[in-house]
């Protein structure tokens, strides 16, 4: 079963997605030394100078078994017609949801890479010639691990996604990047504290029997003209979720805001597993988080 991103989701995780885990105070990101958020800065070639250095994730997306919904029957793992979303949820994409505009744009990384666009979350960007872009109006869900605590049988939604599953993690997802609706957020700070740390939760440590993070939001800017604020989760100590040469209990999570041009807040994440040699390396998540820029379906 599972539960569709364009209504509204009753969120399992004691922190909504208005009201992010509060991290301690100057919690670091990820590698970093600490150090307060400095006065906006150019991204250049992406998030270097806030991690300092540190390598940088693969996603897993498997807290549990990852189930796709999709307009398009011919995505991923389960398919199912998206219902209409209400009026204030209205998508700004095409009316017919099999055209793929993605095919329409062209990557700003590399030739070879792929782009993936988000006409509900207004934005697109860019993945390696080796990930697995879904069809547009897809959405992937995390299980809830307590469904009754929480309301709804999935923790957390990602819409319009891409993942990676290297072939030496024996079909297992190593990194997830989408877009996410967030309702309830007043700003960009306050969305990008929420759906990292909504990452981090869902994907790696639901119960909350580790050690889960959250740096404050940081001013975010890139040559693509997106405009607004970044911010961090870290997780470890988790119990461990999976077996095999990708099992590991560590993960990471980022996501960008800003507010596009129809004055909406708008939001996208990334979520990794850390700790084996899979992950996705800190130059990759720093083109990809490089080459979001606004997108707009006409």
């Amino acid at each position: 079963m599972t539960e569709r991103d364009n209504r509204p989701v009753s969120q399992p995780s004691p922190y909504s997605p208005s009201f992010p885990p509060p991290p301690p105070s100057g919690s670091p990101a990820w590698g970093s030394t600490g150090q307060p958020p400095q006065p906006r800065r150019r991204f250049r070639k992406g998030i270097r100078a806030a991690v300092a250095g540190a390598a940088l994730f693969a996603v897993t997306a498997a807290v549990a078994v990852v189930v796709v919904t999709t307009r398009d029957a011919g995505a991923d793992q389960a398919s199912a017609p998206a219902e209409e979303p209400p009026a204030q949820w209205q998508p700004t994409g095409p009316a017919d949801p099999r055209r793929n505009p993605s095919s329409e744009m062209r990557p700003v990384v590399a030739d070879d890479w792929q782009v993936v666009i988000s006409p509900r979350g207004t934005m697109a960007w860019d993945v390696p010639p080796e990930w697995n872009v879904h069809a547009v109006g897809s959405n992937t869900f995390w299980p809830a691990d307590d469904p009754e605590a929480g309301g709804s049988e999935h923790a957390y939604t990602l819409r319009d996604p891409a993942h990676h599953s290297p072939e030496a993690c024996t079909d297992q997802r190593v990194a997830y990047v989408g877009t996410r609706y967030v309702q309830g957020a007043t700003d960009t700070e306050e969305a990008v504290r929420s759906v990292s740390s909504n990452l981090a939760w869902a994907v790696f440590d639901q119960g909350l029997e580790g050690d889960l993070t959250t740096t404050e939001a940081e001013p975010f800017e890139n040559e693509h003209g997106v405009v607004g604020h970044i911010a961090y989760s870290t997780s470890s100590g988790a119990p461990l979720r999976r077996e095999g040469e990708c099992a590991t209990t560590e993960g990471r999570a980022l996501s960008v805001s800003f507010i596009n041009a129809t004055s909406d807040i708008v939001a996208w994440g990334l979520v990794a597993d850390t700790g084996h040699e899979h992950a996705v390396s800190e130059e990759t998540v720093d083109l990809i988080v490089s080459s979001i820029r606004p997108y707009d379906a006409g």
